[in-house]
């Protein structure tokens, strides 16, 4: 009965320890791909982000819009566009990305800024972002630029909600302050918080193969105990319940 015993306490433990690597292993690689998942989120261009809201708040133009296509493109004298046909998404996005890299380059000399003038010239015209408040305040050194920024809002004269709206979550995403400005840093810290929590993961695993290995020494002491029993009886008796291959827990003995 003892030997019975301890063959039952050993083989549960050995149960337990495989659950819990299993389960660890489910855990560390959700830990890990959220990592992933959450840094490649990161990892969007500005750039990208401004192509979104443009195509967000502009809306693909149709025919009756001309001379307005694709995304917001305005045609110019010489450029030949149908006015019977939509341009695919394909195309409008295509003409999207030139006209914004063309309004960015319009402001190079601002830098880090072209970025948010460009945009803002997207919609209002380089020209009138070239002359705005936003370009002098920011040309000067001056970065309190919120509300020069959202005031270029206006429909016939009047506040229109939805640009403003527009204006909004342009400045929000796109502009750079002194806490954006260290995207590299936040990205760092992310992985290391990361880190930490696969750490404490990894140590609560380790505290639970220490249970178990409390579990398969007990249960190994009753085990050697029993095989120390003097007569050959006994001697057979353990020879016949456990397998040729069978392995010690602790040391990786072969127990012949």
């Amino acid at each position: 009965m003892k030997l019975l015993s301890a063959i039952t306490i050993a083989a549960m433990a050995l149960s337990s320890l495989l659950a819990s690597k299993s389960n660890f292993s489910i855990v560390n690689n959700n830990a890990e791909q959220q990592t992933i998942t959450t840094t490649a989120d990161k990892e969007v261009s500005d750039f990208e982000k401004a192509v979104a809201l443009i195509k967000k708040y502009e809306g693909l133009h149709q025919p009756k819009h001309y001379p307005l296509v694709g995304y917001g493109h305005r045609v110019l004298p010489g450029e030949k566009f149908s006015r019977s046909r939509a341009l695919s998404e394909a195309e409008a996005d295509k003409l999207l990305r030139k006209d914004l890299l063309k309004n960015c380059a319009v402001f190079r000399e601002w830098g880090k800024d072209s970025l948010i003038l460009g945009v803002l010239a997207y919609n209002i015209g380089s020209g009138n972002a070239l002359r705005s408040m936003v370009a002098k305040k920011l040309k000067a050194g001056n970065r309190d630029i919120y509300d020069s920024y959202i005031s270029h809002a206006k429909y016939r004269g009047k506040i229109h909600s939805q640009i403003q709206r527009r204006r909004i979550e342009e400045f929000e995403t796109l502009f750079i302050n002194e806490s954006s400005e260290r995207k590299l840093d936040n990205k760092e810290v992310l992985i290391e918080e990361s880190k930490s929590a696969n750490l404490a993961l990894r140590q609560g695993a380790v505290n639970e193969n220490i249970l178990i290995s409390k579990i398969f020494s007990e249960g190994f002491d009753a085990l050697t105990d029993f095989i120390s029993m003097p007569g050959k009886v006994v001697d057979e008796a353990i020879l016949k319940s456990l397998p040729g291959s069978h392995y010690g827990f602790e040391f990786n003995e072969r127990i012949i």
